[in-house]
């Protein structure tokens, strides 16, 4: 019952507006130069799953995903961890002016293999999200490697133990699904996790409240649900990077952010807009 209730707290906390500072606001808050003020859904997220050149709906060619590393270096686009994404939300701390964050799911070997040294080699990082309970399995990162991603500066986020659908548990396994991937990850890196990221886009908002109380400052989705009508740190959509997008599609998303379903503009929060604080310590 406490635990339930909890939950309900957290999610009413998480659903309620907020409003956007003005520039001058935000301007305030650092001595560095800074753009107009971003909506949330402005600054593109991109979410792979392979980088291989085998055949599926998930995987991209990695002769692709060098094409669009260039395109992104070569019109002065750098790559943010989300951690920075969610000090510009929360805190209104400047990011660059063209800022743009690599996000990669469920940890597979080729994001070892491939996307890491691809990074590396133009200079830019990325957030990849790690179904811990399948570290060391074949096809998967071992630890060994995502410490070293780490360590090189790439961001390691949560994405559950077991890669479940978390909707369909019972509220107490979903929990431990959500916290035990921090926890997991946190006793390998001997650092915080502050990102996650739900399976199968699967979320509503006893997960987004799970989230936060897990202790994670941002949680992602892929695509708004239609239900979804505020935009939190703890729904942040991203734009899923398909097999067959051209690069003109690519470029299109690097310019205009989230091109998916939209809630109505005054429940977007805007960088450096202040988020009701929730209580995110439990351990």
């Amino acid at each position: 019952m406490f635990v339930s209730l909890r939950l309900l707290l957290i999610a009413v906390v998480l659903l309620l507006p907020v409003n956007a500072p003005s520039t001058a606001q935000i301007s305030s808050q650092s001595s560095e130069p800074s753009a107009p003020p971003l909506a949330l859904t402005e600054i593109p997220i991109f979410v792979y799953h392979h980088i291989d050149n085998h055949t599926s709906p998930w995987d991209v060619r990695t002769a692709r995903f060098e094409e669009q590393l260039t395109y992104l270096m070569e019109n002065d686009y750098q790559t943010i961890s989300m951690e920075a994404y969610s000090n510009a939300i929360q805190n209104g701390e400047a990011l660059p002016a063209k800022p743009v964050i690599l996000t990669f799911d469920d940890g597979f070997d080729d994001a070892y293999n491939v996307a890491f040294p691809l990074l590396k080699q133009y200079g830019m990082t990325g957030t990849f999200y790690v179904i811990t309970g399948r570290v060391g399995q074949p096809g998967y990162l071992t630890w060994d490697q995502i410490t070293e991603m780490h360590a090189a500066g790439m961001e390691i986020g949560g994405h559950t133990i077991h890669h479940p659908f978390l909707t369909q548990l019972p509220t107490l396994d979903a929990f431990r699904e959500i916290l035990g991937s921090r926890l997991d990850l946190e006793a390998h890196l001997k650092s915080p996790v502050t990102t996650f990221a739900y399976p199968y886009n699967d979320h509503n908002f006893q997960t987004v409240a799970m989230a936060a109380l897990a202790g994670y400052r941002s949680a992602c989705i892929v695509d708004m649900h239609t239900g979804d009508q505020i935009f939190t740190p703890y729904r942040i959509p991203r734009n899923t990077v398909t097999p067959g997008e051209s690069m003109s599609v690519f470029e299109l998303v690097a310019h205009r952010g989230y091109r998916g379903h939209q809630p109505p503009p005054e429940n977007v929060a805007k960088i450096g807009t202040p988020i009701a604080p929730v209580a995110t310590s439990a351990k």
